[in-house]
C-alpha cells in the first residue's frame, strides 16, 4: 500500500515495512497476528505530538513460533490541544525526521569507537493523510523514563550533562564538515514566530507571579527589573536567544525534560527532538537545570553543574578534533548569564505547578485565562507556603546570579 493509499496507521498492514526493517526479515517471512495501542507519554507531557506505544504479535514461518515487539509511533497533535500552532510554526515534523533520518546517524558515527547512542531508530515516517513518526520502542532495550516529581539528583543530572556535552560536541564537528544545518534548524521554541500566542499564554503568569511578588514585599529593585517585561515578557526572552554567529554555537536538544531522558543503569537517551535548533548551549543548559534538576540541585550545584558540563564538553571537542574554538569557561558562565531569564520565564509555571497543593488540579485553560476565575486560579496555585518559602530562595538565587537584569 503507497503512502497516498493509507488512510490509517491504525492496522496490521501499516507495520508489515515497520517489522520487515526492524527484524531484517523478508515480509512473506512472517505475519502479524495481533495489535494493541496503548498510550504510552500522557497528552499533556507531549506539547506538539501525542505519543502511543504498539505491541504487535508477529508469528514466523509455520506460524508456530513468535513473539511480540513494540514501537512508539508520535502523531502530530490535534487542532486545538496546543501543539498545531508550535508545529507549524517551528516545522516539529520535518525537523524531527530529518533529525532521525540524517543527523542522529552521523553523530554516533562520530563516536563510533564508545558505541555512543543519543537517541532511539527511526523505521518509518507518514506525511499524508496523516504526519507521524515510528520508532524503536527504548523500553524494550531496558531503558525507562524516570519517574520523578521532584527532578533529577546530582549523580543523574551529572551523567545527563555528560552525555550533552557529547552531543553538542558532535553538533559542532558535524557543522564543520557540512557547512550548516538546514533551513528549518534555524528556529527553536523560543522563535519569533511564536511571540504572539505565547505572549498570550505567558503574560496571565506573569502578571500574576508579579503580583505574589508585591504582595510578599519583594525588595524593590527586584520588582523593578521585571515590571518592564509586562506584557512582552516571551518577545524579551526570544530577543535575548537571538542567534549570534559570532560566538560559539551548537545544535539544541530544545526540549530537555525528564519527560525526553531514558535511562538504563549509568546510560542517558533522549527523545523528543522536534523543538532542535542551532544556537548557544546555554539554552539546553538552562532548560534542562530548570526543567529537569531537583529544585536544591539546580540551586546549591548549579555552578558545580555547569562546570561539570564545560569539562566534558572541552573533552569531547578535542577528541573528535574539531577545528572550531573552543570557548572558555568564563566564556560559558557569561553567555548563561546573559541569557539566565529563561529560567525565570520557565519557573514561573514549571516551580508553581510542581509545588501544588495536592488537590489543585491543573487546568492550562485557566491558567492562561485573563478572567476572574483565571486570576483566582493561578492566586490559588500560587499562594501556598511551600511555593512562598521556595519561591524566597529562588527569587535571590536568580537575583544574585543577575538572571533578572534583562536590558
Amino acid at each position: 500500500m503507497s503512502e497516498s493509499q493509507t488512510v490509517s496507521w491504525r492496522n496490521a498492514d501499516y507495520f508489515d515495512d515497520v517489522i520487515a526493517a526492524d527484524l531484517k526479515m523478508a515480509v512473506n517471512d512472517f505475519k502479524i497476528a495481533g495489535l494493541h495501542i496503548s498510550t504510552a507519554v500522557p497528552k499533556s507531557a507531549g506539547f506538539v505530538s501525542v505519543v502511543h506505544r504498539v505491541l504487535l504479535q508477529v508469528k514466523f514461518g509455520g506460524l508456530n513460533s513468535g513473539k511480540q515487539v513494540s514501537y512508539i509511533i508520535k502523531e502530530k497533535s490535534d487542532p486545538g490541544e496546543g501543539g498545531e500552532v508550535v508545529a507549524e510554526k517551528i516545522s516539529t515534523y520535518l525537523k524531527e525526521t530529518e533529525f532521525y533520518s540524517t543527523i542522529l546517524p552521523v553523530f554516533e558515527k562520530f563516536w563510533e569507537n564508545e558505541s555512543l547512542k543519543f537517541g532511539p531508530r527511526m523505521l518509518k515516517t507518514t506525511t499524508a493523510p496523516f504526519k507521524i513518526i515510528v520508532m524503536e520502542d527504548l523500553k524494550s532495550s531496558g531503558f525507562q523514563a524516570k519517574k520523578c516529581d521532584v527532578g533529577l539528583l546530582l549523580p543523574d543530572c551529572e551523567k545527563v550533562l555528560e552525555k550533552l556535552a557529547k552531543f553538542h560536541a558532535a553538533s559542532v564537528l558535524y557543522y564543520e564538515r557540512k557547512g550548516s544545518y538546514s533551513e528549518q534548524f534555524k528556529t527553536g521554541p523560543l522563535s519569533e514566530r511564536l511571540t504572539k500566542p505565547f505572549e498570550i499564554y505567558y503574560t496571565p503568569l506573569f502578571d500574576s507571579f508579579l503580583q505574589i511578588l508585591e504582595e510578599l514585599k519583594y525588595h524593590p529593585k527586584v520588582l523593578e527589573s521585571l515590571q518592564p517585561l509586562k506584557g512582552r515578557v516571551f518577545a524579551t526572552t526570544c530577543n535575548l536567544f537571538r542567534f549570534d554567529p559570532l560566538k560559539f554555537n551548537v545544535l539544541n536538544h530544545g526540549d530537555l525534560r525528564i519527560a525526553s531522558i531514558h535511562i538504563r543503569e549509568y546510560d542517558k537517551l533522549f527523545l523528543n527532538y522536534q523543538t532542535s535548533f542551532y544556537g548557544t548551549p546555554s539554552f539546553d543548559l538552562l532548560y534542562f537545570l530548570t526543567m529537569s534538576a531537583s529544585f536544591s540541585t539546580r540551586i546549591d550545584k548549579f555552578d558545580h553543574l555547569i562546570d561539570h558540563y564545560y569539562m566534558h564538553l572541552k573533552a569531547a571537542l578535542q577528541k573528535l578534533g574539531t577545528k572550531t574554538g573552543i570557548p572558555t569557561q568564563r566564556q560559558l558562565r557569561d553567555d548563561i548569564t546573559a541569557h539566565g531569564f529563561l529560567m525565570c520565564l520557565k519557573s514561573i509555571e514549571t516551580l508553581a505547578i510542581s509545588l501544588r497543593m495536592p488537590k489543585l488540579e491543573i487546568d492550562m485553560k485557566l491558567l492562561r485565562s485573563t478572567g476572574p476565575d483565571g486570576n483566582e486560579f493561578r492566586r490559588n496555585l500560587y499562594a501556598n507556603v511551600q511555593f512562598e518559602k521556595t519561591l524566597e530562595r529562588f527569587v535571590m538565587f536568580m537575583w544574585k546570579k543577575d538572571f533578572l537584569s534583562v536590558s
